[in-house]
């Protein structure tokens, strides 16, 4: 067998990331089935010496037995410390973040005690929150009283499995009015010098660069993305290089290639140069604290580069094969990482797509290489091989970018071919930069060079702002048809690579052109069918109203509340409608569960025009940032809008009560953000077909509606769901499983569905 590591390698992976998606006792069932398969096929003799479907087989036995193993033995004994209070010991072994006015620490706790609970698992790692940071350092040891919980169990990719890939399966939150108690640690391995390497170099690049430069500095360098802005990231990710904010295999490679030059330039020979490299890819590695891309990068790299030492030829699909499974088998929750699985995925595409779209380019362009090129053919070449490998890398993480971030960025191409070259310059400055500050024998060229990082930073925001403000600078594809052209093209691809034999390449053109056809007619019959249906979204953002209101290519928002760390919520809500330019915004009062997000907004997407209750509470900030920009527009008790044909909009504020009545196609709805008493509701605004409620109106029983929207989380939902629906209403709810749409189909006729 040529690659037997791939093989496996790439069969392991898909199968922990099948496993995410199904609960333990399907998996079970998965694993009896797969290793009869197994058996069955050595039955064969065909099939039993050409050992690929044999060990396929054997391969998912494997990983679904670990994987179950592993759950009934580490993940499942920790379930009993869901909702409870604890006093618990442990030491801080990652570096505290801050987002929220919130600090957050990575706990591996020796003691846990819980009140009536005996036999408590003692060891777990956990997530903890506090209202202020602690007096301690990494590896120091806190006691503590907090409450611990778990997240919902959602399948497949999702926060939990995020922090699962970590290691974390139990969150909790300091009890702030509980006394605590921190000592410092009698123990110091290893991993406690490379946090402290990473937290030097990142403040290091905060002492020489402005903020907002030194807040991209470290996300390229040193995966720290704490002081990054939401808008911020969400430019880069429009723009189609978000990948230079996560520490990648990227950026390991332009770093394994500094230190090359560096031993090369210290008159090492060429081969010991390759081999001191490797230290210096394990350096990088230990100073990013060793994220599972950078981990991925450095085994194919260390591979690599040991191959040109030894005079042996490597390859590089085996490598990532042998990548994958060693992180894989050590930690076989690996497989919810995002990060990791696109990093897989880009790698495969540049090893397998890349080199014959340079090729095919050069052909079509008549370029052939030469010992002696212009300057102009340099630049051209280098272009080609800048997008040959973002063409292949996006091709082949498109499955996951469609179903995970539900957007694509149209201008990658561009954006890659005019920063990333710029981008490893300045990669490799910084790490200079970064290390040359904290040595004070050095710092009289460290300032020289830091000018240089911030010229070349600017340029980069410069150009990504640019770009992700480009008309359709990125697409939603959170529409269903997407998902089957997707699942549609993936079986094409199957049949081809089944069906291929001489004519090979006549084959691969019609799969091409039916996936084309597919995407073009759902493309199209999605904007018939869409075309004139006015749109009513409830954004999942937990305890409060945030509502889109949509029709073509207009949109306004009528309410924009809810948890206080949801705001990604209606902005996913927001990119899955494809909306980029809000007309209006429109306030009923300034109650969180109302308007806790209208601030960042307004900032985000600059709406024309902003209504707003003339009342003393508003916030002094938000009033006057507004009214310098002329776009606020008082009300007093009541305001009445007609946006668009069949659509009245009747804002109230009167009584201290705020609240909104809608008339859409003459379907009624009557929107509740904040909390109201119904008993002093207008009688022709009781009677309506839908009630969206924030928070549960007092007296509900006298709204006489069909059905009720909870806008809340699962919690509050499940107290007070039973409530509403005594009231004679049905409920429906956002509950944390997504958002809510209303389609305005005809007079009188919607239909609802969840937008995941």
């Amino acid at each position: 067998m040529k690659r037997p590591f791939s093989l496996i390698g790439f069969t392991l992976l898909i199968s922990l990331f099948v496993a995410t998606f199904f609960r333990i006792t399907t998996l079970y069932i998965f694993t009896i089935v797969f290793a009869l398969l197994f058996l069955i096929s050595l039955c064969f003799k065909k099939i039993r010496l050409a050992k690929t479907i044999p060990i396929v087989f054997l391969t998912i036995t494997f990983t679904f037995s670990i994987y179950c193993l592993r759950y009934n033995f580490w993940i499942k004994p920790l379930e009993v410390l869901r909702d409870s209070d604890a006093y618990i010991k442990g030491t801080i072994c990652e570096l505290p973040y801050k987002t929220n006015d919130r600090y957050y620490y990575t706990l591996k706790t020796e003691k846990i005690e819980i009140e009536g609970l005996e036999n408590a698992p003692q060891e777990a790692k956990l997530r903890l929150s506090t209202s202020k940071a602690f007096d301690a350092d990494v590896y120091d040891k806190v006691t503590c009283k907090v409450h611990l919980y778990s997240q919902l169990d959602e399948p497949g990719l999702s926060s939990k499995s995020y922090y699962a890939a970590k290691g974390i399966h139990v969150f909790a939150y300091l009890y702030d009015f509980e006394n605590y108690e921190e000592e410092p640690g009698d123990y110091k391995p290893l991993y406690f010098y490379c946090l402290k390497a990473k937290k030097a170099l990142c403040s290091s690049l905060r002492s020489l660069l402005s903020s907002e430069h030194a807040s991209i500095a470290n996300a390229m360098l040193l995966g720290d993305q704490q002081y990054l802005g939401d808008e911020m990231k969400s430019d880069f990710r429009d723009a189609g290089v978000s990948h230079l904010l996560v520490v990648s295999g990227l950026h390991t490679a332009i770093i394994a290639e500094l230190f090359t030059a560096l031993f090369w330039h210290l008159k090492f020979s060429k081969r010991f140069s390759e081999l001191a490299s490797c230290v210096g890819v394990l350096l990088f590695m230990g100073i990013t604290c060793f994220p599972t891309t950078v981990v991925r990068a450095g085994i194919m790299l260390i591979l690599f580069k040991l191959g040109k030492f030894f005079y042996l030829q490597s390859d590089s699909l085996n490598s990532l094969g042998f990548a994958t499974l060693v992180i894989a088998i050590f930690n076989p929750s690996v497989s919810g990482d995002v990060g990791f699985l696109m990093s897989v995925c880009a790698t495969l595409g540049i090893v397998i797509l890349s080199p014959k779209i340079n090729l095919k380019c050069r052909n079509l362009l008549k370029l052939k290489y030469t010992e002696c090129k212009s300057n102009a053919q340099n630049i051209l070449f280098v272009i080609l091989s800048i997008v040959s490998v973002t063409v292949s890398a996006t091709l082949f993480t498109l499955p996951i970018t469609m179903l995970y971030f539900k957007k694509v960025s149209l201008v990658s191409i561009v954006s890659n071919v005019l920063i990333s070259t710029p981008a490893a310059f300045l990669l490799q400055m910084l790490l200079v930069v970064a290390v040359l500050n904290l040595i004070p024998l050095f710092r009289f060229i460290v300032m020289p060079l830091s000018l240089v990082s911030e010229w070349i930073i600017k340029f980069m925001l410069l150009a990504v702002k640019g770009l992700s403000n480009l008309p359709f600078s990125s697409v939603s594809t959170a529409n269903p048809f997407l998902s089957f052209w997707l699942a549609s093209t993936i079986v094409l691809i199957i049949a081809f690579l089944l069906l291929q034999q001489n004519k090979s390449l006549r084959l691969l053109k019609t799969v091409s052109m039916l996936s084309i056809i597919i995407l073009l007619s759902g493309i199209l019959s999605f904007q018939i069918f869409d075309h004139n249906v006015t749109k009513l979204v409830i954004a999942d953002t937990g305890d409060g109203c945030s509502l889109i209101l949509k029709k073509d290519n207009q949109a306004a928002i009528l309410a924009c509340g809810g948890d206080k760390i949801k705001y990604k919520k209606l902005i996913s809500s927001l990119n899955i409608l494809n909306v980029n330019k809000i007309d209006f915004v429109l306030l009923t009062d300034f109650d969180d569960s109302t308007s806790i997000y209208v601030q960042d907004l307004i900032d985000d997407y600059r709406p024309d025009f902003v209504f707003l209750p003339d009342r003393d509470d508003i916030d002094d900030k938000l009033s006057r940032r507004i009214s310098d920009n002329n776009k606020a527009k008082y009300y007093n008790e009541k305001a009445y809008l007609e946006p668009w044909d069949g659509v009245k909009i009747t804002a109230i504020n009167a009584d201290e009560q705020g609240f909104l009545f809608l008339n859409i196609k003459d379907v009624k709805i009557l929107v509740c953000p904040s909390r109201v008493n119904a008993d002093y509701l207008p009688d022709e605004y009781r009677t309506c077909n839908f009630l969206i409620e924030g928070k549960i109106p007092e007296n509900i029983d006298s709204i006489d509606s069909n059905y009720t929207i909870m806008a809340n989380s699962s919690n509050v939902v499940n107290v007070n769901s039973k409530r509403v629906a005594q009231s004679g209403k049905i409920p429906i709810s956002t509950a944390d499983m997504g958002h809510l749409c209303i389609d305005f189909l005809d007079q009188n006729k919607v239909s609802i569905r969840r937008l995941i």
